[in-house]
């Protein structure tokens, strides 16, 4: 968010501003993928691609109105950065939020119960003849 308002308070500084597009741009290759391994763990493989298609959509709808609009540079930062304070503040108010714990009813619960595997011990092995080992080690 500091990275992309260098623009808006300092326009004429380039140097600060290209320090402030390298903070930006180290942020979000940060951020690519560490969001990817979150979507993998919390976003199941069978909707994962309609989801993230879903959430593009209101993406996709304010990028065609800022271009349609042909807004100054400085009021394409003001939004941008504006939107990152508002989900700075999101993230704020979820991070506190703890998903609701379901109780299992086990009254409706049924479990079957089949024949449990041998252990080993008990598997069938040849027989060891103890009297057999005795007269060959005398020999």
């Amino acid at each position: 968010m500091i990275g992309l308002s260098i623009p808006i308070i300092v326009p004429n500084a380039q140097l600060i501003i290209l320090i402030g597009f390298c903070t930006v741009e180290l942020c979000t290759g940060a951020y690519r993928p560490s969001i990817g391994l979150l979507r993998s763990e919390y976003i199941p493989n069978e909707v994962r691609s309609t989801t993230m298609n879903y959430i593009r959509i209101p993406q996709l709808i304010l990028i065609i109105l800022i271009l349609s609009f042909h807004f100054s540079l400085t009021i394409i930062f003001c939004i941008a950065v504006s939107m990152m304070f508002l989900a700075t503040i999101c993230l704020i108010i979820l991070k506190d939020m703890k998903a609701p714990v379901q109780k299992a009813d086990l009254s409706k619960t049924k479990v079957s119960v089949g024949q449990p595997p041998a252990p080993l011990y008990m598997t069938e092995q040849s027989q060891i003849n103890v009297t057999d080992i005795n007269s060959q080690l005398k020999k």
